[in-house]
This record gives structure tokens, sequence and C-alpha cells, in this order.
């Protein structure tokens, strides 16, 4: 087994070590200021309290923790018939817990979104590791990853939000970490690595039963990977604990609900030929594939072309995982929120993965040439930007076109995008110039830095504007919804029923019982 060895050069010099934070770190900072400027920005007042709330989904999730952690078992409402409305049992079960500490359903939700901000910034620290096993790296390049990740809006929108992503994604970073550790272990005996290894895959699926795609790749890649006569070994025990974790789960799914799978998949497979379910997420793919990974995948194969990955590569690792989350939201049908204009819940962590192996393999690229040429380090550059920057408006007319009907939600006017993007392009004149001044041991990190710093800012100006004008898709619908629970707890009597199609906030915030006219939560 080829043992990989990694670099780490310094941007800075000598004297500066240890007198300022690292590059990583500011970033860090500068994405925590962020998602505080996220989350307070969700919150409002009602009768002179400040109020959180989280996404219509993820109160559905809530209300299946609160009644669980008030003794009233795994369902919507007290009383309520068994039914699996939730996809996330890991997640609840952290909700039903916060809910246990006693704290206010307001103070619950504010703390699930600092989590999920702790998620979100150990995903960035986790990119950087990984990127660090990829290829030779430095502060600049570990700090343009950092930002991507913390800063990819998908991310940042799903997670603070309340949703499940940003363990999952911090799941998915993990479990492609270890497995790039153990592919270093020639002798595969790293048995604490193995450990750890099972140990992720099994909350991944304890997640998200869908999980098990990305456990399937990460265990096909580490049989591939393993010596002959070894293969077995290599994956016997993070295989078996995936396969009793899975077996227990739908063992208990079946006891308790009468169900092999959670209701909400049913309601998303039956009855709905694959055709369609293919067509309709064939639109989405290629609008994921152009407007987030175009970039990524083009630098990716112009490594390959230039002979700058060698292969087998760890790279291909991140291709593998993130080419199985592509063509599993394929056949799943992708998701109800195509319309925001942003990849989905369950394509997020595939677009990070592939944006890890294109900075990775855009550092090798950029380091293949023995003379950096500014010609070379120029188009890298460029690629990056064009296809980042227009690659989120076609993927809006592709949406369109497919009858998907996204909504450019922004309220800013003209003068202010056309300011956005002046600033923007005073920034790459001034690192374009700075490009030449560099020596030629560093231009080819410090120019993958500039490219991946180019293709975070473009593939999230769209999304990024359409916060700057509403704060976030549907935050207003979720305010309007808990103000509804709020008042329907006070005008209605204890046993009252609330028939609702958004099932989350109301039902939550009025502990009343509901019937689901979306069948999400109901038996019918």
């Amino acid at each position: 087994m080829t043992q990989v060895v990694v670099e780490q050069r310094s941007d800075a010099p000598p004297h500066s070590a240890g007198r300022s934070p690292s590059p990583v770190a500011v970033v860090l900072g500068a994405a925590a200021v962020f998602y505080a400027v996220f989350i307070w920005r969700t919150s409002w007042v009602v009768d002179g309290r400040r109020r959180f709330t989280l996404f219509d989904d993820a109160m559905i999730s809530m209300s299946y923790a609160r009644t669980f952690a008030d003794g009233h078992g795994l369902v919507w409402f007290p009383d309520a018939p068994a039914v699996e409305g939730f996809t996330n049992p890991l997640w609840v079960a952290v909700m039903a817990a916060l809910h246990a500490s006693g704290l206010p359903a307001s103070g619950v939700a504010l703390t699930v979104m600092l989590l999920s901000a702790v998620l979100c910034l150990s995903s960035a620290l986790l990119a950087v590791a990984i990127v660090r096993r990829l290829t030779v790296t430095s502060p600049g390049l570990d700090a343009a990853v950092a930002g991507a990740v913390a800063f990819s809006y998908p991310l940042v929108y799903w997670s603070l939000r309340g949703m499940e992503v940003g363990l999952i994604t911090a799941l998915t970073l993990t479990g492609t970490w270890l497995v790039l550790r153990l592919d270093e272990d020639a002798e595969a005996r790293s048995w604490r690595l193995v450990a750890a290894l099972a140990a992720v895959l099994v909350a991944g699926v304890a997640t998200r039963l869908d999980f098990a795609v990305v456990a399937g790749a990460l265990l096909l890649w580490r049989c591939w990977r393993s010596p002959r006569g070894r293969r077995t070994q290599a994956v016997a025990v993070p295989t078996a604990a995936v396969a009793l974790a899975l077996v227990a789960q739908e063992l208990l799914r079946h006891a308790y609900y009468g169900r092999w799978v959670p209701n909400t998949f049913t309601l998303k497979t039956s009855w709905v030929p694959l055709a369609d379910r293919i067509l309709r997420a064939g639109w989405v793919t290629c609008a994921v594939v152009i407007g987030s990974l175009a970039a990524s995948a083009s630098l990716l194969v112009l490594a390959r072309r230039r002979r700058a990955l060698a292969r087998p590569t760890g790279v291909g690792l991140l291709v593998l995982v993130g080419s199985t989350l592509l063509a599993y939201s394929w056949w799943a049908g992708g998701d109800a929120w195509e319309w925001m204009a942003h990849p989905n819940r369950y394509l997020s962590p595939a677009v990070l993965l592939l944006m890890i192996a294109a900075a990775a393999g855009t550092a090798a690229l950029l380091r293949a040439t023995p003379v950096p040429r500014p010609a070379s380090i120029r188009r890298a550059v460029v690629l990056a930007g064009v296809l980042s920057f227009i690659g989120p408006w076609v993927a809006f007319g592709i949406l369109s076109v497919g009858g998907l009907d996204p909504i450019a939600r922004t309220d800013l006017g003209g003068a202010a995008v056309l300011a956005l993007l002046a600033l923007v392009g005073i920034v790459a004149t001034i690192a374009g110039r700075r490009l030449w001044e560099w020596s030629a041991d560093e231009a080819p990190l410090r120019a993958a830095a500039v490219t991946i710093v180019v293709m975070t800012v473009g593939a999230g100006l769209l999304p990024i504007l359409q916060w700057v004008g509403d704060g976030g898709a549907y935050q207003s619908v979720d305010r309007r919804a808990t103000e509804l629970g709020l008042v329907l707890g006070q005008v209605t009597e204890p046993g009252a029923a609330v028939a609702v199609v958004g099932a989350g906030a109301p039902i939550y915030y009025s502990g009343r019982a509901g019937i689901d006219l979306l069948g999400k939560s109901d038996a019918h």
C-alpha cells in the first residue's frame, strides 16, 4: 500500500508563527459571526419575547422529540397513532435530550441551531484534515478549503434551520477521513481507526437510513484498496456493525410502527412511477451538476488529463462517495425544495466532497509544472470563476425548464447587485495582480487557494443575495406558522385537533393533536 506523505508549507514568515491566529482560525471565526447573524435574523419578538423556530420539517421532529421526552412514546403528539413521520432518529434523540433538560420551546430551537453551527465548523476542520491527506498544502489553501465548507450556503441553511444535514455532513467527512487514514496503514492493524469507522457508520445510519449508501461507498473503497487476502478482514468489523445497526433499526421500527420503512419514504415512493421520479430528479441533478459542481468537475478532469493526479488516489474516494449521493438522490426523485435554487438536503454533502476533491486536484495540477507559468494559473482561476459565477444562474434556468419553478426571492435592486459584483471584481483584480508577485515555490498553492475562494464566492453569490434580501427561504413562513401555533394554543380547548398542511410549528407550539393532510405523520 502506498504511504501518503503530506508536506506542510507556510505562507507566513517564520517570525510571525505563534503571534497571530492561523488563517483557518480567522476563517472559522468569520463563519461563526455569519452563523450568529443568520440565527439572529431568523428570530423575532412576539408578546415581548424573542422567539426562535426551525424549518417546518425540523419542527415535526421536535414534536416527536418532546412527546418522547414527556414519556408519551415516540409519536407526533400524546395519544397519537404510532406513525413514523420522521426520517432522522438520532437527530430526534438529540432533540429529545434537549427537551428533557427543561429548556423552553424557543430555547430548544436555539440550542439545535447552535449545535448545528458547531457541526458546520467541525465539518470545515474535517475538510482541512482531508485535503492535507490528499495533497501538499499550505495555510492559505487550508483556509480556503475551510471557508468553502464553512460558508457553503446549502450546508449553512439546512443545518442552521434545524435539519440533520450538519450531522450527516460531519459524519460523512469523518468517515471519509478515517478511510483515508486506513489507506495509509499497509498492515491494516489500526483497530482504533476501524472501531471509529464502525461507530461513525452506525451513527450515520441511525441518523438517516439512506446514509447506508455513504457507508456502502466507503466500505467498497476500503475493500478495493486493501491487500488481496485481507479484504474481508479490512471491512468485516464496520460491515457487521452497519448490518447489525440496520437490522436492529428495522426490527424496532416494525415492532413499534408496523412498517419496515419510515412513513415519509412510503409516501415519496408509492404511487409515483419510477420513470417520473427519475425524470424529475434528472432536472434536479443536472441543475446541481452545472450550478454547483461544474467548476469542481472541470478542475478534476483537467488535473487527471494532465496526469497531476495518480491512479488510484484518495481523491477518487471523495468522487466515489459524492457520485453515489448524486445517484441516490436521482433515484429517490430529489427533494421537495428545489425551488430554493440551491442544492437540497441530500446533495449538500456531495457538493462539499467534490469541492474538497477539486481543491486537492487544483493544487496538484498547479504544482505539476516544474516552473509554474502565469498562463496556467490564470486559466485555472478564470475557469473556476466563470463556471462558478455563471453556473447557478444556468441551473436556475434548467429548473425552470424542468417545471420545478425556482423562485428568485431576492428583494435587492439592480444597483445593489452591481455594487456587490463590482466589489468581487475589485478583490479578484487585486488578487490577480498579486499572483505574479509570488515566488515559483509558493505560487501554485496560493493560486489553488485563490481558485477555491473564487469558486466559493461564485457558487454562493445567488443564494447569499437571496439571504440578504429575505433572510432565507421559508423564514417568514415559519414565523407565521409559529405565531399560528401560539394562537391556536390560546383559542382552542386541550382536546382539539387541528388539520394542517405545514405540520411542524402549528402543532408543536399549540400543543394540540394534529391531522396531517399530507399524510406524513398520519396513518391515512
